[in-house]
């Protein structure tokens, strides 16, 4: 059974270097248009410039993101500085770190073939070392909230709520999976409780809020502009869609 152990143990390591490695090499074919509206976003950012205010004549720079990830690139482009390669080689290295988090809960859930699958798909590490995608990190804070809601739904009420959040907050993937875990513990409960529904109830107005409340954070921020942040926002975030995407590039 030591034997055993010790090769699975092997047999991880060589996975996650592998995958690792995968990711880096990949960061060396270059990138696509995103990494543009990386640069651009950051460089708002340091100007004071809200990344929901980039007019329409610009073809670049369409953030539909929560305001997390452009704050996120400013601090990896201050570390970075002017140099393009460096920073790539930054934000894989910070994805990378949150696709072994994800392995990790992965593991806790689902065991070691699972989390070695997904460490090792050739869509995570091209993800994450040539289109520099966010989305892992609102999955990452998801996964973790999932994992301690079904530890212990009660002890752990408010982390999960503010994890779902923050899942929210990074990338909106999952707005309406609040909603579906409300439906299921109201489901689940066998007999009507109104203690229990309103503590439901305010979990996930809780989740919903501190999603919101980024954003009026930023309209804050930028209270001189908050007209256009606003509209940014509305426009971006909340009606974009993927085929927005493409006539922005054929601008």
């Amino acid at each position: 059974m030591n034997v055993i152990r010790l090769y699975q143990k092997h047999i991880i390591f060589v996975s996650v270097l592998i995958g690792i490695f995968l990711r880096f090499y990949t960061a060396t074919f270059g990138s696509n248009y995103d990494f543009e509206t990386w640069n651009i976003g950051a460089n708002l950012i340091k100007d004071g410039i809200s990344v929901y205010t980039i007019p329409d004549s610009d073809s670049w720079g369409r953030f539909n993101w929560g305001p997390i990830w452009p704050y996120t690139l400013y601090i990896f482009k201050v570390i970075s500085g002017e140099d393009r390669l460096t920073f790539h080689l930054f934000l894989t290295g910070y994805l990378t770190i949150i696709d072994l988090l994800i392995c990790f809960f992965l593991y806790k859930l689902f065991g070691k073939l699972i989390s070695i699958l997904y460490f090792l798909s050739p869509l995570t590490y091209l993800i994450t070392g040539f289109a520099l995608q966010f989305e892992n990190t609102a999955i990452l804070l998801a996964l973790i909230g999932w994992y301690y809601y079904l530890k212990d739904s009660k002890k752990y009420y408010y982390l999960t709520a503010v994890l779902f959040g923050l899942s929210l907050s990074a990338k909106h993937l999952l707005i309406l999976f609040p909603l579906w875990l409300f439906f299921y513990e109201f489901i689940k409960s066998k007999k009507f409780d109104l203690k229990v529904l309103l503590l439901n109830v305010f979990h996930k107005f809780l989740t919903y809020f501190i999603f919101i409340s980024f954003f009026l954070f930023e309209i804050i921020l930028h209270l001189q502009n908050s007209k256009d942040v606003i509209e940014g926002i509305v426009k971006y975030v909340i009606k974009y869609t993927h085929l927005m995407a493409y006539q922005l590039l054929d601008m």
